[in-house]
């Protein structure tokens, strides 16, 4: 047993000690951060404790907490209370924002990262959180005022298997009482990255996402769920049915889709082996879909490498509490996939949208997309880049 899991009872509540609620080096990084924060003027911010938790503690993780407008950092512990309940310890509160960008940036790669400035200088109604397992010194002074909260994870704790499905769900399940009507989920390398690397996302400048966003945000009937679209990679017709898919408008039969999404996972019968409920389908209708409220599309056309909205209404249509999220992360982590990340990447709108999408840009569903849709046909999206989307 770690010292993070020693609690005393009293009265059927669980206390944790103070000094196991605030270890003073949840990451290892953290004396050095202290200094250079301090050294580029920002300041610990100490919040009221609250010690009681009201069940056994389990997994931790150590986050530090960097409100760059603010000019502040606080170290936090988040705990896997078990079900699904992910608690920070001190809370951690965001900003009040109409359109929070999560990013799930792991490393930082880029030496200026325009896109995510321009988003938070575009509105105070705009903020971002980074969620990342490193801290760039550029930061404290490069964007020493951008409405930006950027967490760094301990980089000590592997908390949960997975990429950026781990950062998304666990923002969620996390801030389920502080989510923006509207919320981007995005990729850090969207539009900025070293030379040569190659993009998640095609636009011929940084400010044509940040403006699609603002249009999103702003629009007569902002989206529930709607693709930010990549570099035009799509899959076409996906289904839930086990006996089938469409491929170039003909059936197919499911095996040809579920070996390519299990070459991911470098399943092996000696090193690796597949457990015998650890198919592409079950993991679908379990792992995702186990708990999912209201209509599941039957069949969806997502995009490659996940960056998304969600508003907060259909996140809480869909799953009845933030520990829901919690529980689809931790029921992702039973399987041998090498990949965690690769069944989310393609299967995001099954759980997230409530329309049959059997062709990206034929989806004119308006209880998903509002009073925004997609221009063009997908053959078309590089010619449409600088707006292929249009809100009204």
């Amino acid at each position: 047993m770690t010292l993070t899991h020693l609690v005393f009872c009293l009265c059927g509540i669980v206390y944790v000690s103070e000094a196991l609620l605030l270890p003073p080096s949840p990451n290892k990084f953290e004396p050095a951060l202290h200094e250079t924060l301090r050294q580029a003027g920002f300041r610990e911010h100490h919040s009221v404790q609250d010690r009681r938790l009201d069940v056994s503690v389990g997994q931790s993780a150590g986050w530090m907490v960097v409100d760059m407008e603010e000019g502040t950092f606080s170290d936090s512990v988040v705990y896997n209370m078990g079900n699904g309940n992910l608690q920070s310890r001190p809370p951690i509160t965001l900003p009040r924002a109409q359109l929070r960008v999560v990013v799930s940036m792991h490393f930082p790669r880029a030496n200026h990262y325009t896109l995510l400035e321009e988003l938070a200088s575009m509105s105070r109604d705009v903020h971002v959180v980074i969620h990342c397992a490193r801290w760039d010194d550029t930061f404290a002074t490069t964007y020493r005022d951008a409405r930006w909260t950027v967490v760094i994870e301990s980089s000590e704790v592997q908390y949960f298997k997975g990429t950026e499905n781990v950062k998304y769900l666990t923002h969620i399940a996390l801030f389920w009482d502080q989510l923006a009507p509207l919320n981007a989920f995005i990729v850090d390398d969207v539009k900025d990255g070293p030379p040569g690397h190659e993009l998640h996302m095609i636009h011929p400048e940084y400010r044509s996402l940040s403006r699609t966003l603002r249009d999103m945000m702003t629009a007569s009937t902002p989206p529930n769920f709607m693709y930010v679209l990549d570099r035009g990679d799509f899959h076409q017709n996906i289904s839930r049915d086990p006996n089938h898919q469409m491929v170039g408008g003909n059936l197919a039969n499911v095996t040809a889709w579920t070996n390519s999404m299990d070459i991911r996972c470098h399943f092996d019968k000696m090193s690796n082996p597949m457990y015998e409920n650890d198919t592409w389908q079950y993991w679908l209708e379990n792992t995702l879909l186990g708990e999912r409220q209201g209509y599941i599309p039957r069949v969806v056309s997502p995009q490659s490498c996940a960056s998304f909205v969600v508003s907060a209404d259909r996140l809480r249509e869909v799953l009845p509490a933030g520990e829901a999220f919690g529980r689809i992360l931790e029921r992702s982590q039973h399987t041998n996939c090498q990949d965690h990340g690769a069944r989310f990447e393609v299967t995001w709108p099954f759980l997230l949208s409530t329309c049959d999408a059997e062709a990206l840009f034929e989806n004119d569903c308006v209880v998903d997309t509002g009073s925004c849709g997609m221009v063009g046909h997908h053959n078309h999206f590089l010619e449409n880049a600088s707006e292929y989307i249009h809100c009204a």
